[in-house]
């Protein structure tokens, strides 16, 4: 009979990173969602440049061919699950420990798409920093995600889907929504006109 072990390796992850031309103030994560890659997610976020944000684009370990043979990232799949989500987050915390130590800002934005969605809430929960502004952008909220570990280090949570989203299902966004409106959190919720993608609203309120 097979018998299942493990072993702890060390491994390089990627990141991607848009400097602004004025004073850092705030750092925004940007969590890529299922089959992209960090280098292109991250363009979305350009405009920023002219602002006091600090663009960081962390890209999923699992790295796998897409549809078009074309290397693409994930955050975790159902196979080994607990270990992909412990070995994400630590890769995460340590990526954050690194940046705080070469920059100075005062506020902490973290956005994430589709999978990266359920990504951002599983590394609030252990992320030792407060004030945290978490935008969710047509994603869905870990089951695990309570009151008693989410709500100590969060400001606000900000919440989009889009109408004519066919992964993210009406169905699907109003259970998210029902469970984050379960957390006792600051909330907004926002429907926009469009499909599986960060709305013009979304980055609207990243300028601010």
């Amino acid at each position: 009979m097979p018998m299942r072990n493990e072993i702890k390796v060390t491994r390089t992850a990627h990141y991607y990173t848009i400097e602004p031309n004025n004073p850092i103030e705030t750092i925004l994560y940007a969590i890529h969602g299922y089959a992209q890659l960090a280098g292109d997610f991250i363009k979305q976020f350009e405009y920023l440049i002219d602002s006091n944000t600090l663009v960081v684009a962390p890209e999923g370990l699992s790295i796998f061919y897409g549809r078009d043979r074309t290397p693409v990232s994930s955050w975790m799949t159902s196979h080994e699950r607990d270990d992909e989500i412990k070995d994400h987050v630590n890769y995460l915390n340590q990526l954050h420990i690194e940046l705080k130590s070469r920059y100075q800002f005062q506020k902490i934005k973290i956005l994430g798409f589709s999978q990266g969605s359920s990504t951002a809430f599983r590394w609030i929960k252990s992320l030792n920093e407060s004030n945290i502004q978490l935008h969710i952008c047509s994603g869905s909220i870990p089951p695990e995600i309570t009151n008693k570990n989410l709500n100590k280090n969060l400001e606000q949570v900000y919440f989009y889907y889009g109408e004519n989203d066919r992964l993210m299902k009406p169905e699907h966004a109003e259970k998210a929504i029902k469970h984050l409106n379960e957390l006792d959190i600051k909330k907004e919720i926002i429907l926009f006109k469009g499909r599986h993608e960060i709305s013009d609203k979304t980055h609207d309120l990243l300028k601010r």
